[in-house]
């Protein structure tokens, strides 16, 4: 069923994109008029502003239809936001959550581009340097490991006079990459992550490299060949200069970004108590599963995390992590991911104060751009609240259910055991004993990091088999009771065995009637929400004006 709910976001998605900027309405402000709507004015200027930003987003040329399109979205927001009954999403704790959460994240945006973005510089030579690598592709190998363990073994054995290829069928599972030496052909510039990219083209021919990190593990690189064009002009790098600015301003955002929070934050000199950590870990489990009692907590000021003399208490971060939208809150899976949760608070925290002593919460351009995150928060509840409360005859849910029976069945699910401990040689150590004879629930319970599972034996019970992510396929693959692992997942090392299969079986329709109304009903959206905009407008006394939507002067390009 979570597939089919994923569709739906994706419906939901859509249709919020489409009304993503809030729009001015006071009457007394002067300048042309291109809608009343009952009390309210839509401005020419604001009219304006959001029809750039959406020709922006679209790239469609400038049109009256499109022009008109945009005003009646911006006379069905005031309509909806105005002239209808609200009171359930204005109650909505969840929304509220949003709202707060959204005002946070327009002022730590702004800070961003201020302190960081704003203040990334580059110079000709780079752009020069963009340009040539450009018009220059190479043929490389490499060999990839996950581990920097793994990879610095590979690389003493380049040292030692193992050739790639010997080692490039030794790793590799895809049969190409074994036959071809870890070949990957040409690439050129923008193709691979810029760890990768960097080193590559930095490099002669037939040189190999060191370790590389990437974002997915660790490369050692080959270049093989290298081909230029064999001729480049001032003209042409001139014609191009700005577009090569940009991207590597673009990719210098994220190294900038580390830099600036290292320089905010020492992420080393955060202190838990592990005790309380692992009480507020159990608070969550109960929460997920709708139990959200505090009591225990209510006067609790023991100390839960400390940062440089600052003390957060239990009660503190288990408050702060409530006001987690819940789309934030469901990601916090496991203890570690807490932590990285509670260390994301301390990091707000912190921008925060800076962004306050230099007023950035009261910034024109925050408040406007706040403005507008917050009627696309609106309109997104708005409109599932339009679609959720409209009426679908039984007849059309029981056809769309017997037509899709790929959204109404079970997942496949694997029954898994786990052991997950934090250093290799204490997970080759526990997989000897397993193999001895010792008992692998009785391991798990003393030795697994994971404190839920642990306590169950490692046994984390029947689930979807797409909750284990890269590791799906070998666990639905597995024999039952087979050892597997150690695994590297993150910080820990795992070992798995895999206890019973279930496979995939058709749900009823008495049971799928309520997902199966949602999916027609979200099949359904645009003439729903016509329907009940047009019911609501008539309500309303809407004025709309041609001549000045049309005569509403554009930015050049728009009409390029």
């Amino acid at each position: 069923m979570n597939k089919f709910r994923k569709d739906i976001r994706f419906f939901f998605l859509i249709i919020t994109l489409s009304l993503i900027f809030a729009i001015g309405c006071n009457q007394d402000e002067p300048g042309k008029v291109v809608a009343k709507v009952g009390e309210f004015n839509i401005l020419e200027s604001d009219f304006i502003s959001r029809y750039e930003d959406y020709i922006i987003q679209t790239g469609i040329k400038d049109n009256f239809l499109s022009r008109k399109d945009v005003v009646n979205s911006m006379v069905s927001e005031i309509v909806l936001n105005r002239y209808d009954e609200n009171k359930y999403i204005l109650a909505n704790d969840e929304f509220n959550k949003e709202n707060i959460w959204l005002e946070e994240q327009a002022v730590l945006a702004y800070l961003k581009d201020q302190e960081v973005y704003a203040k990334i510089t580059v110079d000709d030579g780079e752009i020069r340097n963009a340009f040539l690598r450009s018009n220059e592709k190479l043929s490389v190998s490499h060999l990839f490991a996950t581990t920097e363990d793994e990879i610095n073994e590979l690389s003493q054995l380049l040292k030692v006079g193992v050739s790639f290829e010997t080692l490039a069928k030794q790793i590799f599972t895809d049969s190409t990459l074994q036959s071809n030496g870890g070949n990957l052909g040409y690439i050129k510039w923008g193709d691979m992550e810029s760890e990768f990219e960097e080193k590559a083209y930095s490099m002669k021919v037939g040189e190999i490299s060191d370790p590389v990190k990437t974002k997915y593990g660790f490369s050692i690189i080959k270049v093989n060949e290298r081909v230029a064009h064999p001729l480049l002009t001032e003209y042409e790098y001139q014609k191009r200069k700005s577009k090569f600015e940009n991207i590597i301003r673009l990719r210098k955002k994220k190294p900038s970004e580390k830099t600036y929070i290292k320089s905010v934050i020492d992420f080393e000199s955060i202190k838990f108590n592990e005790k309380t950590v692992e009480e507020i870990w159990e608070y969550i489990q109960l929460n997920i599963k709708g139990n959200e009692e505090l009591e225990q907590f209510q006067n609790s000021d023991m100390e839960c995390v400390e940062y440089k003399g600052k003390v957060y208490s239990t009660l503190t971060v288990i408050n702060k992590i409530n006001s987690i939208p819940s789309y934030h809150f469901e990601k916090i899976t496991s203890i570690e991911k807490l932590k990285t949760v509670i260390k994301g608070i301390l990091l707000k925290d912190k921008l925060k104060e800076i962004a306050d002593e230099k007023g950035y919460s009261k910034n024109k351009y925050v408040l406007k751009k706040l403005d507008k995150m917050k009627t696309n928060l609106f309109m997104k509840y708005k409109i599932s609240e339009i679609i959720e409360k409209s009426s679908i005859a039984d007849s059309a849910v029981l056809n769309f259910y017997t037509q899709h029976p790929e959204f109404f069945s079970t997942h496949d699910e694997v029954n898994v055991q786990e052991i997950l401990v934090d250093n290799e040689k204490q997970a080759n150590s526990l997989v000897m004993k397993i193999k001895s004879g010792s008992d692998f629930g009785e391991l798990a319970k003393k030795y697994s990091k994971r404190t839920p599972t642990a306590s169950n034996l490692g046994i984390i019970g029947f689930a979807p088999i797409s909750r284990f992510g890269m590791f799906k396929d070998v666990f639905w693959k597995s024999k039952l009771n087979k050892i597997l692992g150690p695994i590297k997942i993150e910080q820990y090392f795992g070992i798995f065995k895999v206890l019973g299969r279930k496979i995939s079986k058709p749900i009823s329709f008495e049971e799928s009637k309520e997902v199966a109304e949602m999916a027609v009903k979200y099949k359904l959206k645009n003439k729903i929400l016509s329907d009940y905009f047009e019911k609501l407008k008539l309500k309303t006394n809407i004025e709309i004006f041609d001549k000045v939507i049309g005569s509403a002067k554009i930015f050049e390009f728009a009409n390029k």
